[in-house]
């Protein structure tokens, strides 16, 4: 039985050398915690290190908005696919705030809505409602609260099981949730699909 996993945009297949380094990247990205990360610096930042001033500026690096939507596509036998916020580029350490607009928007709110019950409308307009849930789902999780999407509460609503499955037939979204699952039981609705839209 295959454990594999491809990257794939909604409307292309990644090639298997490519995929395979991108899931090693995405994986990496979704369960480094942000204490560890800070002490193994990535791989652009070991490129440069020591190269004088370019380090520096380095540290002040900003992840990019999330534009776009991924999906994480399994090998294995399931009826659906995970989906992610990421940056133009396909990273998922990305950013998104009140004011943002968008694909990357819209699977945040899907996510918000499916996982974490909230009902917002999934129109890809990050505006007050949008912060008001992610807010909500913040203090849910015992994290900073900001009302900012970013690489540490993707980190933690990824731990979680927060983020929505798409399912292969096209009946919708769905949430699996079960890594914690005594810990979910407290603050989490049991999973349920909605229409695609």
């Amino acid at each position: 039985m295959s454990h594999g996993w491809t990257v794939q945009n909604p409307v292309s297949v990644v090639p298997p050398l490519a995929a395979l380094l991108t899931v090693a990247a995405l994986f990496v990205a979704l369960c480094v915690a942000p204490s560890s990360a800070a002490t193994v610096p990535s791989p652009a930042v070991r490129s440069v290190a020591g190269a004088g001033s370019a380090a520096p500026r380095l540290a002040a690096h900003r992840p990019p908005t999330c534009t776009r939507s991924a999906v994480l596509v399994s090998s294995e036998e399931r009826a659906a696919d995970q989906v992610f916020p990421v940056s133009a580029a396909g990273k998922v350490d990305c950013v998104l705030a009140r004011g943002a607009t968008g694909a990357g928007v819209r699977t945040l709110q899907r996510s918000l809505n499916v996982c974490y019950r909230a009902s917002l409308q999934v129109d890809g307009v990050f505006g007050r409602r949008t912060r008001a849930a992610l807010v909500a789902v913040q203090r849910s999780l015992d994290v900073s609260v900001d009302g900012r999407y970013d690489p540490g509460i993707r980190r933690v609503m990824y731990r979680d099981g927060g983020f929505a499955w798409r399912d292969r037939d096209g009946g919708g979204f769905t949430c699996i949730q079960g890594r914690h699952p005594a810990r979910l039981a407290m603050h989490t609705p049991p999973p349920r699909t909605l229409p695609t839209t």
